[in-house]
């Protein structure tokens, strides 16, 4: 039977492709419509008509950052450069095309021209074809300075918001924006009751599993899935269900000042505008409001929960480098991963153990767990045997 040809198997016959990269994140949309995926759309495909590139495909990354490029449509546009699938990439401008010049330098001066790829950013007059371009780097360095400069003035924005009183960030599973005031949160009931069964849980004593286990018992909606219910976000749940409580979840919730009617800004930090993670903050940086909105829980029961959290016994280790096994060792029983480990009391004692166990959600059975220098010894051993050999 005869293979049947995908879209980009009659481009290639048809000569290669000629792709068209969109892309637009929350930063570019302070530029205004023009940048928008559906105006960078029919803009490079009216210049692909007119200027003779007739196998286009287009590869769009909608709401991605261009100070990295993990980006979904880019990595799959980068795949088809280095199978030699593509002869042209065509760009809106080259700010499109990434803001980090260095990355984006290292593409169009070094992978480009070895994969044998035209780049075209129509609006900054550049063509690879025509030849090197010296004001492009230059370009460059100015598309990274704009993000540069935007995050410094969002930061400062954030500064003047936080000093005023307002509160950060999305509200909290419990409160939802005021709709007469944006800027404040109110509560939402339904939300912040399942809040306060929860605290009313741990201190009848149960665990933070004892109370996922529960929740997930009586189908309640776990905070990412009731927050895309009620049109709060976009993005849907966790694959794990709608139901599917994780216990530190839990813990976050019964450690959370701002069910006291607190605002807490400035918890997370980023080093820099290139890096997305966010890193705990001393909580002597930390901006606090107290009273600004409606509390969920009063004083005496927060702070008779907050007692019942000692020092907790497992915790990944801070300090240490991370394991040479990290990532290399799966349960035997699920298949999830083994996560790395050590013991408070005993901080020498390193270990791996099953990540679906540790969580209680049902889907492991049996507790794996294997110390680090036992597998080492394990490994040392085999090791010398083949050399023997």
């Amino acid at each position: 039977m005869k293979k049947q040809q995908t879209a980009t198997d009659i481009l290639l016959e048809e000569g290669g492709i000629d792709a068209l990269y969109l892309r637009l994140s929350r930063d570019d949309e302070h530029e205004g419509e023009s940048n928008s995926i559906a105006n960078q759309r029919a803009y490079l495909k009216e210049y692909a008509k007119k200027n003779g590139h007739r196998n286009i495909h287009i590869f769009v990354d909608d709401g991605v950052s261009g100070a990295t490029f993990q980006r979904s449509g880019f990595q799959e546009m980068m795949a088809l450069i280095e199978a030699g699938k593509i002869k042209t990439v065509i760009v809106k401008d080259m700010s499109r095309f990434g803001r980090n010049y260095i990355e984006v330098g290292q593409l169009t001066e070094v992978v480009f021209p070895q994969y044998n790829v035209r780049l075209i950013a129509v609006n900054d007059g550049v063509d690879s074809a025509a030849g090197d371009d010296d004001f492009t780097p230059f370009r460059n360095i100015m598309n990274e300075w704009y993000l540069k400069d935007l995050s410094r003035k969002l930061r400062s924005a954030h500064r003047v918001k936080s000093s005023q009183g307002y509160a950060l960030g999305q509200p909290p599973f419990g409160y939802m924006r005021d709709p007469e005031n944006p800027k404040r949160w109110v509560l939402d009931p339904e939300a912040a009751d399942v809040v306060r069964m929860i605290y009313a849980m741990r201190l009848q004593g149960a665990s933070t599993i004892d109370i996922a286990r529960v929740l997930k018992h009586r189908r309640v909606l776990t905070p990412s899935a009731y927050a895309f219910r009620k049109g709060y976000t976009k993005r849907a749940c966790s694959p794990n269900g709608e139901y599917f409580w994780a216990h530190p979840a839990i813990r976050t919730i019964l450690s959370n000042r701002v069910y006291l009617g607190d605002v807490v800004n400035f918890r997370t930090f980023t080093r820099s505008y290139k890096l997305k993670r966010r890193l705990e903050n001393a909580e002597e940086n930390w901006e606090v409001h107290e009273g600004v909105h409606d509390a969920v829980i009063d004083q005496e029961s927060f702070d008779a929960v907050r007692k019942t959290f000692g020092d907790t016994k497992f915790r990944k280790p801070k300090h240490i480098e991370r394991n040479l096994f990290s990532g290399l060792l799966e349960c035997s029983d699920c298949g999830a991963k083994l996560n790395y480990k050590f013991t408070h009391d005993n901080p020498a004692n390193h270990y791996f153990s099953c990540k679906n166990k540790r969580a209680n959600n049902g889907l492991c059975a049996t507790m794996h767990h294997i110390r680090v220098d036992k597998l080492t010894e394990v490994l040392t051993k085999y090791s010398a045997l083949c050399r023997k050999v």
